[in-house]
């Protein structure tokens, strides 16, 4: 039976050893790795200021009660024996954030150079790098002696350079830009409880819907409720009152005269109405008899109504209609379709029965709840472009629930 209007419309903790994102901790304690004792006659200098840090460290740096300078605190040489040992703290530290600070990723590692005397080169043992958690082992022979510390700045930032264009390619393939198009904005002029309002002002919108469908589609709203697309060149006109509003939209003009009668059958041909109703107002008999026909999950609030005594429980029938095709998005959305010539979820609307189907959606919105209820009937050659105007009802109601 479809809603009559005069009354319509006014959401094991990882360790530092453990954490993929750091190197593998490098035990100072155990002396340098692969590095040989300097012979006898090269005895070692004496040793750089370097404490405050009480780590236990390689052979080389001694312990001094003074803090040192934060690069002696990462640097630590002898005469026979480089250790450099670097961290993704130490460097964004020390040397400065932007070499090393590449998403959080770690560059770890010990360079050991023999004394010229015994050789001229050195060896890298265990650089060691964690690449959105890949491991990668890199040893080789480098002539430290002629590049000097100069070289290995410039492959950390070779490194970070690299790391960061990978880890910048992930984040883009996981976060893709969802399409935009711009849609007109129509203000739709509305009357109902509190008098005429004039349409209101408003801006195009930029939405996730394909070019082609945008450029036949506006964006139609009047002051009260929830917008809704149709095809671009449609009349709208909005009423509203205690128990909600409702907007409708038509290739014909719209006559507010037939909106506000209590005999008139409703709408034949294209239409689109976007209707919502307060759960909490006289809307919530309305409410109550849709979530008797497709929100299961909220019965106790078709029962509360009932016990009001306001209107027989026959008013408010259980189950979906026998033909509507029912489509849930989850407990408070579901998509639905009316057959043609056939009483169902789209015809609890203004939009009488006729030989094309009704596609729609009913939402249910916030704790209340209240409904929100699209019905649309297209003509054939507009068909195509009921899907955007479902999606966009939805996305829409989504949004303002988490706004609320």
């Amino acid at each position: 039976m479809p809603r009559s209007r005069p009354c319509l419309p006014t959401n094991s903790a990882p360790t530092a050893n453990t954490n993929p994102w750091r190197f593998a901790p490098f035990a100072a304690s155990s002396g340098p790795r692969l590095a040989t004792t300097p012979p006898s006659s090269a005895p070692p200098a004496a040793p750089i200021p370097c404490s405050a840090d009480t780590r236990p460290r390689a052979r080389g740096c001694g312990h001094f009660p003074t803090r040192p300078t934060p690069l002696c605190e990462r640097l630590c040489l002898h005469r026979g024996t480089s250790e450099i040992h670097f961290s993704s703290c130490g460097v964004y530290r020390d040397l400065a954030f932007w070499i090393f600070a590449c998403f959080g990723f770690g560059v770890s590692g010990t360079i050991r150079q023999q004394s010229m005397k015994t050789a001229p080169s050195n060896q890298i043992q265990g650089w060691t790098c964690y690449v959105a958690g890949a491991f990668d082992r890199i040893s080789g022979s480098f002539l430290f002696s002629l590049l000097g510390l100069g070289s290995v700045i410039l492959l950390a930032l070779a490194a970070c350079a690299q790391f960061s264009s990978s880890a910048q390619s992930i984040v883009a393939a996981a976060s893709p830009q969802k399409p935009g198009a711009h849609v007109p904005f129509v203000g739709c002029r509305a009357d109902g409880q509190g008098g005429p309002v004039d349409a209101p002002n408003g801006k195009s919108r930029v939405l996730p819907i394909a070019a082609e469908a945008a450029h036949r589609l506006a964006y139609y709203r009047a002051e009260q409720g929830f917008g809704v697309l149709a095809p671009r060149g449609w009349y709208c006109f909005g009423v509203y009152g205690s128990n909600g509003y409702a907007l409708y939209l038509s290739s014909q003009q719209i006559s507010t005269d037939n909106l506000f009668s209590t005999t008139w059958s409703g709408f034949a041909g294209p239409v689109i109405e976007i209707a919502g109703e307060s759960g909490e107002t006289s809307g919530r008999f309305g409410v109550a008899r849709t979530i008797a026909r497709v929100f299961p999950a909220h019965k106790a609030f078709v029962e509360k109504v009932i016990e009001e005594g306001t209107e027989p429980a026959s008013s408010f029938p259980f189950g979906p209609y026998p033909k509507d095709k029912l489509t849930y998005r989850s407990k408070e959305i579901v998509e639905y379709q009316t057959p043609a010539n056939t009483d169902g979820l789209g015809t609890n609307s203004r939009l009488k029965k006729d030989a094309s189907p009704i596609r729609g959606v009913a939402i249910l919105m916030g704790e209340t709840p209240d409904l929100l209820l699209l019905s649309v009937r297209l003509s054939p050659n507009l068909a195509d472009l009921t899907p955007a105007i479902v999606k966009q009802v939805e996305r829409d109601a989504v949004h303002a629930v988490d706004n609320r």
